[in-house]
C-alpha cells in the first residue's frame, strides 16, 4: 500500500492512500436482501414535491405521515 501526500510549506493539503487491489468476493449478500421490481418507478407527485422542497409535510395530524 502506498501513500501520497501533497503539502504546501508545512500545511498538508491532501492525503491519499491507495486501496487494495484484492478482488472482491461476489455474492456475499445473496439471499440477504432484495430489490423491488418497481424500485425505479416514478414517485407520486405529493412525495416528489416533498423531496424537491415544493411542499412541506404536515405533522399536525397524529398517527399519520
Amino acid at each position: 500500500m502506498s501513500e501520497v501526500k501533497i503539502r504546501r510549506s508545512k500545511t498538508q493539503l491532501s492525503h491519499r492512500v491507495e486501496q487494495s487491489t484484492k478482488p472482491r468476493a461476489l455474492g456475499l449478500l445473496k439471499g440477504k436482501m432484495w430489490i423491488s421490481k418497481d424500485f425505479d418507478a416514478p414517485l407520486p407527485d405529493d412525495l416528489l414535491d416533498l423531496f424537491e422542497g415544493k411542499s412541506e409535510l404536515d405533522l399536525s395530524a397524529e398517527g399519520e405521515f
